[in-house]
């Protein structure tokens, strides 16, 4: 018979990609302590089940009280590999790579929260429970069964966003009290003194604002603008992508949260267009 081979913990983090819909976790990469045969690993041999955890008022879950609420869902694994830690397949490892089903209407792998009472997306705590089935066909290379404790949140080692090279979310800016922040995306290209580089200006929809500008990035696909397939379509130059942040939302009356499309008389007013207009003029200056 086979002799049991048993770790006490299985690590494991996330893969987060962009798509039209929003963000989603589109992978779970695990970590163990043994080299697995691949002709032994089926999909149908794993419960996968993703647990979400936020706050009910939509602010951000880093601080987990009374107020929040957790969902926990079984999610559908399409593949199942050997990877190395980003989940790029691999032949042999100690990586083993859960590729999830992922759907537009379904909020299961997302790691944003929308509240319609509140109006905004806040991050999300997610985590992926993983179990090994009774009497599953998982073989080590040197043909040992397998076990190991189901994970759950202390065995989440981080979250992996895909997001290119050259984007940087700490900007800040202050112009009559009015503070905005914002993220920026940096060109390849290096154009000499005579020549003018585009600029994409992204202002995000009514749940994104805050203070964390990669929640625009990744809740809005403004990633994509920074890919190949759209920067070749500014020439060698590529663009530059400024993407600003208000504390409420764009169209905030007074900057108490209170849109002006209930302000009767407001003709449109927003407490932050003069700084917004004054972040722009200095990005472009700089």
């Amino acid at each position: 018979g086979y002799v049991m081979s048993c770790f006490l913990w299985a690590l494991s983090s996330e893969i987060c990609e962009s798509f039209d819909w929003g963000p989603v976790i589109t992978k779970v990469v695990m970590c163990i302590d043994e080299s697995l045969d691949e002709k032994t690993l089926f999909v149908d041999d794993f419960k996968v089940s993703c647990s979400r955890e936020y706050n009910l008022d939509g602010s951000s879950p880093s601080k987990i009280d009374y107020r929040s609420e957790v969902e926990t869902n079984q999610v559908g694994v399409t593949e199942l590999y050997i990877s190395d830690e980003k989940g790029n397949p691999l032949s042999t490892g100690r990586y083993l790579t859960f590729a999830l089903e992922i759907k537009p209407d379904s909020v299961d792998n997302s790691p944003i929260n929308y509240k319609n009472d509140y109006g905004k997306c806040s991050y999300v705590n997610i985590s992926y429970i993983i179990e090994l089935l009774p009497n599953s066909r998982v073989r080590t290379t040197d043909g040992k069964e397998l076990s190991f404790f189901q994970t759950d949140k202390w065995g989440f080692v981080g979250l992996e966003s895909f997001v290119p090279d050259g984007f940087d979310f700490n900007g800040k800016y202050k112009s009559k009290g009015v503070k905005l922040t914002y993220g920026t995306f940096t060109p390849k290209g290096s154009p000499s003194d005579d020549d003018k580089t585009p600029l994409i200006v992204f202002l995000h929809g009514y749940g994104e604002g805050g203070e964390d500008p990669s929640l625009v990035v990744m809740g809005n696909e403004v990633a994509n603008l920074a890919s190949k397939e759209i920067q070749d379509y500014f020439g060698d130059t590529g663009a530059y992508l400024l993407i600003p942040q208000a504390p409420t939302s764009w169209m905030d009356y007074d900057g108490s949260g209170e849109s002006c499309y209930w302000v009767k008389g407001s003709n449109g007013h927003s407490y932050y267009t003069e700084a917004l207009m004054g972040l722009i003029k200095k990005f472009v200056a700089q």
